[in-house]
């Protein structure tokens, strides 16, 4: 993330960085060094959400409008993303939220996102050098980021796909680097409880069978043996050959490179769907 801007600190004579924070694991934010920037409603949550995704890149103002009222835009849209962008602009600073083009851009130090991917991509590195005890430290710091879904406050995003199934594969990798230092039977009773009850020990007697020692044969041997017991998604979230984890929608193979969180520019949602149908704070 590309990052902008620089203020007085309370208290401070001198000039000095403020270090702003993208929040999207979860309900939308901003941090400003630390501090929690009061960002309004759930609209203008939408458009912060909305310029997170893109990443520092500009987003025009008819994707902002309907990532912000999906098909219910007020009369005069434009106006609308105006205010609410002079309201964020007073707690942002005008460095940070820039006019670009026909629509805006934001800049952020970073994101929540970005610390994650991160924090998976070092985990797996740590794991495949044999470190488990490293890799299980950076896989549940990254794990920790998460406080509800990626992007909550829009509907389905690339970006949030992305992270969500990047989630999942940081909890394989987990269990993993548990089982590689030599905790098989808690790897073995935490995938018992989230697969189907019934099983019986199924899941301890393929362990059995499958799990040599040494920590290069246990993360060989979970990364083989996940797929069969990764739960079944929700309908309408599989990801299909055009994610950066897919491979045309199969989860048969070792997962491959850890993705950039949102590397596909452009893609913005629409508002997240409140009851009955209507966008959330419509």
């Amino acid at each position: 993330m590309l990052g902008a801007s620089a203020g007085i600190r309370p208290g401070s004579s001198t000039y000095a960085p403020a270090v702003l924070i993208g929040l999207v694991l979860g309900s939308t934010g901003i941090e400003r060094d630390g501090t929690a920037v009061d960002l309004g409603g759930p609209l203008p949550r939408r458009l912060v959400a909305a310029l997170l995704a893109a990443e520092g890149r500009p987003v025009s103002e008819d994707a902002l409008a309907e990532a912000v009222w999906g098909d219910r835009q007020p009369a005069s849209p434009g106006v609308s993303l105006q205010a609410y962008v002079s309201r964020l602009r007073r707690g942002l600073g005008r460095d940070v939220l820039l006019r670009a083009g026909d629509g805006y851009r934001l800049l952020v130090d970073d994101t929540d996102a970005a610390r994650f991917t991160a924090d998976v991509r070092r985990g797996r590195e740590l794991l495949d050098d044999l470190r488990p005890g490293e890799a299980l430290r950076a896989f549940e710091a990254g794990l920790g980021r998460w406080r509800g879904e990626a992007f909550a406050d829009l509907c389905e995003t690339y970006a949030g796909a992305a992270l969500a199934e990047l989630r999942a594969v940081a909890v394989e990798e987990r269990l993993a680097a548990r089982l590689a230092g030599g905790d098989a039977p808690g790897v073995v009773a935490e995938l018992e409880a989230a697969t189907d009850p019934g099983s019986g020990g199924r899941l301890e007697r393929r362990a059995a069978g499958r799990i040599r020692p040494g920590p290069a044969a246990a993360v060989v041997a979970v990364r083989g043996w996940f797929p069969a017991v990764r739960p079944r998604r929700r309908p309408g979230t599989a990801v299909g050959a055009g994610h950066p984890l897919g491979g045309g929608g199969r989860h048969d193979a070792e997962p491959g490179p850890v993705p950039v969180a949102g590397d596909r520019a452009g893609v913005l949602p629409q508002a997240r769907p409140g009851p009955g149908g209507q966008p959330r704070g419509a």
